[in-house]
């Protein structure tokens, strides 16, 4: 990322829902999901590992960070 770029992070608790018009989007049908896909399939995502409550902690005494990886360049 060149410098003085930010990278944003969105955390939601479902699927990503493009509310406009998917075709003035670009896209040839609406966008859910991860691109195309959707994480709906019980076998995938079993409710008694996905289907609880997620908290995020972040504040003054617990500072949140993302950890990303230093690709080099080629």
């Amino acid at each position: 990322m060149p410098k003085g770029y930010r990278l944003a992070v969105t955390v939601c608790g479902k699927d990503y829902e493009y509310q406009g018009d998917p075709v003035s989007f670009g896209l040839f049908k609406p966008y859910v999901g991860v691109g195309l896909f959707t994480h709906d399939d019980p076998g995938d995502r079993p409710a008694h590992v996905f289907g609880g409550e997620v908290t995020l902690h972040a504040g003054p005494d617990r500072p949140a960070h993302v950890l990303l990886p230093v690709i080099p360049a080629k």
